[in-house]
């Protein structure tokens, strides 16, 4: 019975990490919108570091997700391409096939294309469009 208690405190104990864990990664998020960088990878860093103590995966593969989109917007793009790489191999250890997507959801984006030679301006075009000047005409791009 002592045993079977044991293994209820440490589930309890587990599922307050991850919530701490993820409020953690929700106040790094807002610090990053607010432009507070250093604040938000503290954040980041302190969410993984429950979240690993607690054996938390998913909270862990969520804070490694958040810190490899705070390094992208940092322009850190190798140290973002390994949080991200750690987020899917975290996810799959854990069995969570919907986070599978998130490392590789971020491909489609210019910040997220592979680093090559042919790469410029970061794999990013701005266009504008605008109409003709007469129904009827070609867009203008």
């Amino acid at each position: 019975m002592a045993a079977n208690g044991g293994q209820n405190r440490e589930s309890e104990s587990r599922a307050a990490s991850g919530g701490e864990a993820s409020a953690l990664v929700n106040l790094g998020y807002l610090d990053a919108h607010e432009g507070r960088i250093e604040s938000a990878r503290a954040r980041y860093d302190e969410a993984i570091t429950i979240a690993h103590d607690a054996g938390n995966l998913v909270s862990l593969a969520l804070a490694h997700l958040n810190l490899g989109n705070l390094q992208i917007d940092a322009g850190e793009t190798a140290s973002a391409r390994a949080s991200y790489e750690t987020a899917l191999a975290l996810t799959l250890e854990c069995g969570d096939r919907r986070g599978e997507d998130w490392a590789w959801g971020d491909l489609v984006w210019c910040y997220g294309a592979e680093v090559s030679a042919l790469t410029l301006n970061d794999n990013c075009v701005d266009l504008t469009v605008a109409p003709g000047e007469r129904e009827g005409d070609a867009v203008v791009i």
